[in-house]
């Protein structure tokens, strides 16, 4: 059973709750599962959420300041909306 719960986990389902993709759950021990959501400037495919500036154009800069403000505040997004995981491209 163990394993089987295991690979659950670690297992990706589509997802019709507005985040990429959901893992699986676990009820026996009360985990939900993770939401997955493309992050890359932004949470999307939601409503009243900002549009941050891309990674690439933000390293370009060299301000360490922008790129920490910039993932903080995605980071806040993901959090105000649910999101256990970001998944971003760099």
């Amino acid at each position: 059973m163990i394993n089987l719960e295991k690979n659950n986990i670690t297992y990706g389902f589509s997802a019709s709750n507005g985040c990429s993709g959901n893992s699986g759950s676990v009820p026996r021990v009360g985990f939900p599962g993770f939401y997955l959501q493309d992050a890359g400037n932004g949470v999307r495919s939601t409503d009243l959420v900002n549009s941050d500036g891309f990674s690439l154009h933000v390293g370009a800069t060299w301000k360490d300041d922008l790129a920490y403000q910039c993932g903080k505040f995605i980071g806040a997004e993901l959090k105000a909306k649910g999101v256990h995981v970001a998944l971003v491209r760099h």
